[in-house]
Formats: structure tokens, C-alpha cells, sequence
């Protein structure tokens, strides 16, 4: 009965939650991005909960949520993956951002001043470090793992693959149909992963390096302008004296 409710909040009622709370700005709501952090944090706890009481109620194994020790062969592949997108991209983001020239570097600014879920103060960004590990290894036990287990029975590894994919896309919330149309490709690519290796260690690497790579490039960008600005004041005030 608790694998059932579980399946249904994490199939219905989340997705259903953040696409209304999308579409009608509910989100934001004036809060502070660090109040919105926590938010998160404690919205993972309780399907968390609800997960590890079901576990420790029918003796389920690590292994069968998908976090197999020793890793799997395929797992191993997929940690190998992992390990060697994170450092392209980080090596590849760090290029990118050595190569912008001002106008393109004030672009970037704008574009990420728009985007309020990306940490701006080390308080908000230690917090939003904390964010990604939760998010990270939480949804992909719970969409990932639990999920396809519990559906698979029901309706088969491509109807769980399928059904576990759309609801994660969908618990993204709607901003414009580009972003909703990459949620859910990207929630099927993980979904896939898990099915095709049936370990989640690789595929929680990647959920939380992907999110914490572009938080540190937003909180240096941030900071980069805030000591140039403050330069820029410093030098002015001399030149009044």
C-alpha cells in the first residue's frame, strides 16, 4: 500500500504541483532563493522517508533501488562516462568563459541575472550545494530506482521507462515548451541509463556535477562583476580626491 501511494504521489501529484505552480508563478512567491533552497530540500525528505520506510517495511536491498556494491560492470562503464563528461564540461566551461570578450561576457550576465534558482552569495550558493546532493541522489532513487521496480511488474520495463520519464519531465514545471521538451528528452536519457546498466551511482555523479558546475560558473560570473564594479567605485573615488 505505501509503494503504491508513494508511486502515485511521485507519478500524479508532484508533477501535477510543480506545472501548476509554474504556470501560475507560485514558485517565487517573493521568497528568498535561500528560503526556496531549504524548500526543496525538505520537499525531497519526506518521498525519502516514505522510501525508507517501505524498504525497511518489505526488506528491500540496496541493490534493487539500483545501488549496487559492488558497481556492476555496466555501472562501471557509466561511471567512466560520468567522470569523463563532468571534467569535459568543467574544462570546457572554464575555456568558454576564459574566451569571452565584454560584450559577450555582459550577455551571459544578463541572461544568468534572469535565471533567480542560481546562487549569488556563498551563503546561498553553500546551500544550493547542499540542494544538488539531495535532488541529485533523492530524485534519481526515487524516479529512477523505486520507480521503475515498482512498475516494471505492472506494465514492463518500457511502460515503467515511459511512464517514470514523463512524470520526472513534468515535476520540472513548464517555463516554455523548449524547456519542457529538454526536461523530458533528458529525463528519459537518465531513465534509459538506469535501465540499460541498473546501477544509479553514475547517473547520481552526473544529476548532481551537471547543476553544481553551472552554479559555480553563475557565483564566479556574479562575483567576478561585483570586484570589477567595486574596482570601478574605488578608482573613481581616488580620482575625486
Amino acid at each position: 500500500m505505501l509503494s503504491l501511494a508513494l508511486a502515485f504521489y511521485l507519478l500524479v501529484i508532484l508533477p501535477a504541483q510543480r506545472l501548476w505552480k509554474s504556470r501560475h508563478k507560485g514558485e517565487a512567491g517573493g521568497k528568498s532563493r535561500r528560503r526556496r533552497y531549504v524548500k526543496s530540500i525538505a520537499a525531497t525528505i519526506l518521498p525519502l522517508g516514505a522510501l525508507l520506510a517501505y524498504a525497511l517495511l518489505s526488506g528491500l536491498g540496496a541493490r534493487s533501488l539500483g545501488l549496487d556494491m559492488p558497481v556492476s560492470l555496466p555501472g562501471q562503464w557509466g561511471l567512466v562516462f560520468a567522470a569523463l563528461l563532468l571534467a569535459c564540461l568543467g574544462i570546457g566551461g572554464r575555456i568558454w568563459e576564459n574566451k569571452l570578450d565584454d560584450k559577450k561576457r555582459a550577455d551571459y550576465l544578463v541572461r544568468i541575472k534572469s535565471n533567480e534558482t542560481m546562487p549569488r552569495t556563498r551563503a546561498e550558493l553553500q546551500i544550493f550545494i547542499l540542494l544538488t546532493f539531495f535532488l541529485g541522489i533523492g530524485w534519481e532513487l526515487l524516479y529512477r530506482g523505486f520507480l521503475l521496480l515498482a512498475l516494471s511488474p505492472m506494465v514492463g520495463t518500457i511502460g515503467a521507462v515511459i511512464l517514470s520519464a514523463l512524470a520526472y519531465g513534468l515535476a520540472h514545471g513548464y517555463q516554455n515548451p523548449k524547456q519542457l521538451t529538454g526536461s523530458i528528452i533528458s529525463a528519459f536519457a537518465f531513465t534509459i541509463g538506469f535501465a540499460l546498466t541498473g546501477s544509479l551511482w553514475w547517473l547520481m555523479l552526473v544529476h548532481v556535477g551537471l547543476p553544481l558546475f553551472g552554479a559555480i560558473s553563475c557565483y564566479r560570473a556574479f562575483n567576478l562583476e561585483a570586484a570589477a564594479s567595486k574596482g570601478a567605485l574605488m578608482n573613481d573615488s581616488r580620482q575625486n580626491v
